[in-house]
C-alpha cells in the first residue's frame, strides 16, 4: 500500500522580502501578540524522513517543493487570509478583526501589489511524501 500526503504550508522565500508579522502586528494600536506562541511547525525532509521511520512507514519520496498560490486580487487573499489566520486572528477583538486584516492587507500589498491579471501571489511550499508500510 503507497500512501500519498500532500500538505501545504507557506514559509518565507528568500525570493522577496515578506513583510514579518512584527511588522503587520505593530499596526494594532494594542499589543496583541507580545505573547503570541507561533502555533506552526515548519520541518524540513529529514524531521518528515525520521518521523515516518518511527511510524514504521518507509519513505518513498519526501520533498518539499516551491509553489506560487495565487489569489484573486485583495478580495481573494482577504478571504485566505480570514480562513487561515484564525490563530491570529482570535488574538484580536472581533469588532477590530476587520480592520486588522485591512492592515494586513495593505502592508503586504504595497510591497508586493497584483499583478497585471490582478493576481496576488504568496510563495507556498507543499509538502509531498509517498511511504509504505514496512
Amino acid at each position: 500500500m503507497i500512501m500519498t500526503v500532500v500538505l501545504s504550508y507557506r514559509v518565507k522565500m528568500p525570493l522577496k522580502p515578506r513583510p514579518t508579522f512584527k511588522e503587520i502586528a505593530g499596526l494594532s494600536k494594542k499589543a496583541f501578540f507580545s505573547d503570541f506562541p507561533f502555533p506552526y511547525g515548519f520541518y524540513g525532509v529529514d524531521e518528515y524522513q525520521r518521523w515516518l521511520a518511527e511510524a514504521g512507514l518507509k519513505a518513498r519520496r519526501v520533498e518539499l517543493i516551491p509553489k506560487d498560490m495565487q489569489h484573486q486580487g485583495k478580495d481573494g487573499f482577504a478571504c485566505w487570509l480570514r480562513s487561515t489566520w484564525l490563530p491570529y486572528l482570535s488574538r484580536v477583538p472581533v469588532q477590530m478583526q476587520a480592520e486588522f486584516i485591512e492592515a494586513i492587507l495593505d502592508v503586504y500589498l504595497v510591497k508586493h501589489p497584483p499583478d497585471e491579471e490582478g493576481l496576488v501571489h504568496v510563495d507556498m511550499v507543499r509538502l509531498e511524501v509517498e511511504a509504505f508500510k514496512l
